[in-house]
């Protein structure tokens, strides 16, 4: 086998320093924010960025807060608890108590009793590419024309079209521009739903290891991510009908914690994953897992509610208790400098690799990982020249993590084994 350290050394979890001036942090202390408590995300087509909190919603427009609560708008309730924009420019809101449409300064709300809402707690919504919007309320999902056409789904027989869900919890949704629509419940399992079946994944069945995913995204492939609560970031790879799973927790990679509460994926295929107690974490590659918290950088609170991207390489972040804040990641990746002193040889290699780091590195852990970022080795570097055992494993690419007991990272070390 062979191991070739392809130099492209990241060093990452130490996110103060370099990457601390790339975020801006907005609250109740620097704007007109009614409410630190940030529960949902979304940038409309023109820029501008929509904050839903606890006490209201808010619109920035890069230059002003504007506020809208019940009193003074026709939103139904002041907690937002989802918000997507679609392609016009209307804003559709899910609160505790009814959705709300707010386009060009009107107002339209839909609740229970007077539209096809299933409920009146929206828990999460997504723009249909093919048209309409799906809502998903903790009493069944619906599909909505924008008009009078309402398609509601739930656990029962009557559900549209006798299409079934396992449960009626909708805790994400993200439709993929060929109309498979992507859920995650609470307990009740994954499922992808489409004009003529329900594909349903769950921990009984299919061996998951979370039965509920509080966020879903797709990448350029449109192979799915889902961020679980207690079963950490998992990949469904290939058709969503078979298909491969893998899981990246704390076990077998550098995720920080296994409580994950939402994602997004950018252009370049970066996972962004918020966590319940351990920040932010940009996943792009084998296994290189950048993460920012309140501690090694400014965000302004570890427990991540909601993430963004505005288009402009920057992602936005809602927490419980620390407002938003805006993170130009993109350039803030790039500042990053190159770690010097780490040598790897020989690689290729038939055997074992030598592995030297600078004197502050000696006593670094290590973790040896496979293509699909699963541990396949660990321990601990026995002084700056140190030997790193290989001989067990299959020919193939492998990467190195070197991590420090302070949590400074560099990762990506890559070996080929032949």
């Amino acid at each position: 086998m062979q191991i070739r350290i392809l130099m492209g050394v990241a060093l990452a979890c130490i996110a103060g320093g370099a990457s601390s001036q790339a975020w801006e942090v907005f609250d109740m202390n620097n704007t007109s924010m009614p409410n630190n408590t940030v529960k949902a995300l979304a940038v409309a087509p023109g820029g501008d960025v929509w904050v839903g909190t606890e006490l209201g919603l808010c619109r920035y427009d890069n230059v002003a807060w504007q506020v809208f609560q019940t009193g003074s708008s026709g939103l139904p309730d002041n907690d937002v608890r989802a918000l997507a924009v679609d392609d016009t420019g209307a804003v559709w809101v899910g609160t505790l108590n009814g959705l709300a449409r707010y386009h060009d300064g009107t107002w339209t709300v839909y609740q229970t009793g007077t539209s096809g809402m299933p409920e009146n707690y929206v828990r999460s919504l997504a723009i249909d590419p093919q048209g309409g919007v799906w809502v998903g309320t903790v009493g069944g999902l619906a599909w909505f024309d924008g008009g009078s056409t309402w398609h509601v789904y739930n656990d029962t027989p009557g559900s549209h079209n006798g299409l079934v869900l396992p449960g009626n919890n909708i805790a994400a949704l993200h439709a993929r521009p060929d109309g498979l629509l992507c859920i995650g419940t609470v307990n009740a399992g994954f499922t992808y739903l489409n004009d003529t079946s329900v594909t349903v994944y769950t921990t009984f069945a299919n061996g998951l290891p979370d039965n509920t995913a509080l966020g879903v995204a797709t990448d350029s492939q449109g192979w799915r991510w889902l961020a679980c609560p207690a079963g950490a970031l998992l990949h469904h790879a290939g058709d969503f009908i078979g298909g491969a799973w893998l899981q990246y927790s704390t076990l077998n990679s550098m995720i920080p914690s296994n409580s994950l509460t939402c994602i997004t994926i950018d252009g370049q295929d970066r996972r962004i994953v918020g966590n319940l107690i351990s920040g932010l974490t940009i996943f792009q590659g084998v296994n290189s897992f950048s993460t920012y918290t309140a501690q090694n950088s400014d965000l302004p609170s570890n427990e991540v509610t909601a993430v963004a991207l505005d288009g402009e390489g920057r992602v936005w972040v809602g927490t419980t208790n620390g407002g938003a804040a805006r993170f130009a990641y993109a350039v803030g990746e790039e500042e990053f400098s190159l770690y010097g002193g780490i040598s790897v040889f020989p690689n290729p290699t038939d055997g074992g690799v030598i592995v030297q780091v600078p004197q502050e590195w000696a006593q670094a852990r290590y973790a040896v990982l496979d293509a699909t970022g699963r541990m396949v080795g660990q321990g601990r570097l026995q002084g700056a020249t140190a030997r790193v055992e290989l001989e067990a494993l299959e020919p193939g690419t492998y990467a190195i993590d070197l991590r420090t007991a302070e949590g400074a990272r560099i990762q990506a070390l890559r070996v080929l084994r032949r």
